[in-house]
């Protein structure tokens, strides 16, 4: 591998500093995506709620509450699936196109309409790289709980309760780390269907597995360096939330928690950039000298060796 093709969060948060407008579409989409549901809610609660007295007990309310949306399932699972699948689509759009955007860009300024138009070129390629990793994840899931799940009902009809914590106990643990590794297959296979003359989806995230587990520390370590602040900030949104309601305060401390989460995705994203060969981020005029290309004009040539798309 080439000297720069180790993954590092400095590389990530090079992407990140270069993609501001990016920030803000990965962090506006899904919440544009998930007013539907909200106003469903809205909309299933105002009835009920206009009914109450001046003062509910919180018990009756929360009652009330959970009692109506239980009710309404047929009725939210519309928003939530379109949320569930168009906030899918999204994401496989803007990997898809930030990986595509620095492999091609050659140092030329980010411009989120052609990074779009980028994603929307590669988007079925990537989203069957986010299909295999879903099947990957689902195949593995299952081989580790179905045989944890009867080992620890066999403990329980012995009443070795001790033992049937512990089973699960590892179980959870083994999954965990499989699917840490198998996150950072997927990350990479990203970087991997970027090369020139990758086309499988499957074979890109096979790479990907092989370069986690010959990469181990550095490639485990670099998404750990973002998900731990990701899974911090999303602990923190959720208890803020809680403590303040779901008012105005509330809602502001969920949505900076929803652009840190935004911040945190693009920066894990970018930095397995290294792992094409890619240097960091090329100044325009060196990109201009080694690909022969004006770097202003969108057809300039891919610095991983491809032509233009």
């Amino acid at each position: 591998m080439a000297k720069n093709g180790t993954p590092s969060p400095r590389h990530g948060w090079a992407t990140l500093l270069r993609s501001p407008r990016l920030l803000l579409a990965v962090w506006l989409v899904p919440v544009l995506l998930g007013l539907p549901f909200v106003l469903t809610v809205q909309a299933l609660l105002a009835p009920v709620l206009g009914n109450l007295p001046a003062d509910p007990a919180p018990g009756d309310l929360q009652l009330i509450v959970s009692g109506t949306l239980a009710r309404s399932v047929a009725v939210l699972a519309v928003p939530v699936l379109l949320a569930v699948l168009g906030g899918w689509a999204w994401r496989v759009l803007w990997h898809a196109g930030i990986v595509r955007w620095r492999a091609w860009a050659a140092g030329r300024p980010q411009r989120l309409g052609e990074l779009v138009g980028l994603g929307l070129m590669a988007w079925w390629r990537y989203a069957r790289l986010s299909l295999v990793a879903l099947v990957a994840a689902a195949l593995v899931t299952g081989g580790i709980w179905a045989p944890a799940t009867r080992l620890a009902r066999d403990a329980v009809g012995r009443l070795d309760e001790t033992t049937s914590v512990r089973i699960v106990l590892a179980a959870a643990a083994l999954t965990a780390i499989v699917l840490l590794i198998l996150w950072t297959a997927t990350v990479r296979g990203l970087w991997e269907l970027a090369r020139p003359g990758r086309r499988s989806a499957a074979l890109a995230w096979l790479r990907g597995l092989g370069g986690a587990l010959r990469h181990p520390l550095a490639s485990l370590g670099t998404l750990l360096a973002w998900a731990v602040p990701l899974l911090a900030v999303w602990a923190g949104s959720l208890a803020a939330v809680r403590a303040l309601g779901p008012g105005i305060a509330g809602m502001a401390v969920l949505q900076l928690g929803a652009l840190l989460t935004a911040a945190c995705s693009i920066g894990l994203v970018g930095s397995f950039a290294p792992v094409t060969d890619l240097p960091p981020f090329p100044a325009p005029g060196q990109a201009a000298r080694r690909t022969g290309a004006p770097v202003n004009k969108p057809q300039a040539v891919a610095t991983a060796g491809e032509t233009a798309p």
